[in-house]
């Protein structure tokens, strides 16, 4: 892992389906904010919540504008869904998928809803076009 990061002008990494878990995503995260990384797939992998505290600590210091995240484990309320809503507001990505985890479509509501508040709490009205494909994104039946 650590020597795909090192490749100097990479801007799309997909490590989709290689059973990545918490500690091989610390390893990703904490690689990220010294690439050029815009496109980041990590989907069909067990991290979990535990994972996505790694990547989500990481991600406001990285190029990341597209992420997705299908079917990692993550579940409604979990604190790695919490560390990626501070993520996000610290600095918006244009693309976020979540489909196939542990998350009911009022999950993913909750969560956009959240990011709808500290948004307009920080007088972002540029940003709420994006939180708001976020909904109709996450909710297709296609992923994203």
């Amino acid at each position: 892992i650590e020597q795909m990061l090192e490749l100097p002008m990479i801007e799309q990494l997909v490590v989709r389906c290689c059973n990545l878990g918490p500690e091989e995503i610390r390893t990703i995260a904490e690689g990220l904010p010294f690439t050029s990384v815009k496109s980041l797939n990590l989907a069909g992998n067990t991290f979990g919540s535990e994972g996505l505290v790694h990547l989500a600590s990481k991600l406001s210091e990285s190029m990341v504008v597209d992420l997705d995240l299908s079917g990692v484990g993550i579940e409604g309320g979990c604190e790695g869904l919490s560390q990626l809503t501070k993520a996000w507001v610290e600095r918006p990505f244009s693309k976020l998928c979540l489909k196939h985890n542990a998350m009911t479509q009022e999950g993913i509501l909750n969560f956009v809803t959240t990011l709808r508040t500290l948004i307009l709490a920080k007088d972002d009205c540029s940003s709420l076009t994006v939180v708001d494909s976020l909904w109709e994104e996450n909710v297709q039946t296609s992923c994203c």
